[in-house]
Parts: C-alpha cells; structure tokens; sequence
C-alpha cells in the first residue's frame, strides 16, 4: 500500500486537528445559544443551548387537532416524545402514557406526536447498480435480465413489504375530554 501525503491543519488551543483551517480557526472560539446568547460549551455541536433546545424543539412542526389528523392521516399512529410507544388510537396512547408520567408531568402534557408511513421494501434498480458497482469496468446486465429481475422484486415487495412508521413533524393536540376522562 502507498502512502500520500495529507495536509492538515491544527487548533493552536487545544491541538485537535482538521481537514481545513477554518475549521482549525473556529475549533475554540466562543460560541453563544442563539435565542439566549448563554455562552456555550467548548465543541458544543449544537446552536442552542440545551434548555433553548428543548423550548424550541416543536418550532418547525405543524400543529393540528386531532380531529384534522386522523381525517388528514386515517389509520396513522400517534406516539408519545419520550417513548417508542405508538397507537392507533388516541385513548389507547393516552392511557399508555397517564401509567407512565407523574401527575405533574401528566397536567403539563398538551400534544402527542403524529407519525408518517412508508413501506419497507427492495428497491431492485440499486440492488442491480450495487452488483454492477462491484464488478469489473462496463459491467452490466442485459435488460431482459434486468427486466426479469426487476419483475421478480415487484412481485416479492407487493407480497411481503411491511409498513413502517416515522415521526412526522406533526403536533397533536390532545382532545381535552379525553384527557379529564383519565384523571
């Protein structure tokens, strides 16, 4: 194996060293929260502090009843900030949740999180380019080939794709009566 020559660049505070020397530059400059300006720790790779980032965190979420949800998202979950846990149903995740949190933390809960949905299936064109990659230079399949395969993984995914849930950037009000009907 040959070696090559790298240029690095190094921070003359703390010695960490980097690929640029802006990076070099700015490793032990002070950095400051953004919505506070509180002085943030050294190689903090955050732009807020962790209180303002825990405040700020649902900025860019929508907000919606959960009425508007499940006309928006039918048969979507809904889950809760801290958990893995998701429902189908409100009540179901409510009562889930009311088990789990203190009666302050319970009082202080206005929104669940709404979830989005994909299928977890094979994508057979990468699959091909993976095999192809890997080969020799001009490598590649016939198309009758690829065709076939292509079919064949088709098939395969409309009988076996399962679907998976991912956090949306969605807040769901939480009804208020189904909340007092658990206290």
């Amino acid at each position: 194996m040959n070696a090559e020559r790298v240029d690095a660049y190094k921070c003359d505070i703390c010695g960490t060293t980097y690929i640029t020397k802006l990076m070099a530059e700015k490793c032990c400059e002070k950095k400051h929260c953004k919505y506070c300006g509180k002085e943030l720790p050294h190689k903090y790779y955050f732009l807020a502090c962790p209180n303002c980032r825990e405040k700020h965190k649902y900025d860019n979420y929508r907000r919606m009843t959960y009425e508007e949800y499940i006309k928006e998202f039918p048969g979507y979950p809904v889950g809760y900030e801290d958990s893995d846990y998701i429902e189908f149903g409100m009540e179901d995740l409510l009562e889930y949740i009311r088990d789990d949190l203190s009666d302050e933390e319970w009082y202080k809960l206005q929104y669940v999180i709404g979830y989005d949905m994909y299928y977890a299936e094979i994508d057979a064109e990468s699959v091909l380019e993976n095999i192809e990659e890997d080969q020799y230079e001009d490598f590649e399949f016939d198309e009758t080939g690829r065709k076939e395969f292509i079919d064949f993984v088709n098939k395969w995914n409309e009988k076996y794709r399962k679907p998976v849930y991912v956090e949306a950037k969605i807040l769901i009000e939480i009804p208020k009566e189904l909340k007092e009907a658990l206290n």
